[in-house]
């Protein structure tokens, strides 16, 4: 009976609790001696993520576009390919941008449960890579051409407003931010 009350009480919880809200002191923060590049010289920003303790700093690398590539797939999954959280064969297999929205399109092994330091990691930092682009605000996620409505906790349906590289976001659309 004791057990049963238990199940019961941590489903409630799980089912009740603000999920898209991540406590400001596990909150990512952005590494201050970067310097942002600009994207129209065949590079891009590549955010790496360093985890130092309970803190959470992201650098920047480059990496260059391959020839008739994509630029914003080429940043994110260099972005990816710095998570060690990751699975090794998740990638963006797609970019499509319209109306300042970007939807970026995984391959299936992307969409999974990630803890929540790992999903905010990962989400910030696809809000960052993504930033540097100023053609982008919005972000929407799919897996295999379907919506990903969450990696873990936080709740993606409404999608995510891009970090520019100075910190600043554009104004929310009702976006879930980490």
């Amino acid at each position: 009976m004791v057990g049963v009350l238990g199940i019961a009480a941590i489903a409630a919880y799980v089912k009740l609790a603000p999920a898209d809200k991540i406590p400001d002191n596990l909150r990512a923060k952005p590494a201050a001696t970067s310097t942002p590049r600009p994207t129209d010289d065949g590079h891009v920003d590549i955010i790496k993520p360093h985890a130092k303790g309970t803190d959470i700093t992201y650098g920047r690398g480059t990496a260059e576009v391959p020839q008739g590539g994509d630029k914003v797939v080429t940043a994110v999954n260099g972005f990816l390919e710095s998570c060690p959280f990751v699975p090794d064969d998740a990638r963006a297999l797609s970019a499509f941008v319209k109306n300042r929205e970007v939807v970026i399109n995984f391959s299936a092994s992307f969409y999974k449960s990630y803890g929540t330091t790992d999903e905010g990691t990962l989400i910030k930092g696809l809000q960052m890579s993504l930033g540097q682009f100023p053609e982008i605000d919005h972000i929407l996620l799919e897996a295999d051409g379907k919506p990903i409505d969450t990696l873990g906790n936080i709740e993606l349906m409404n999608g995510l407003n891009v970090i520019r590289p100075d910190g600043s976001e554009p104004s929310t659309h009702g976006a879930a931010q980490p």
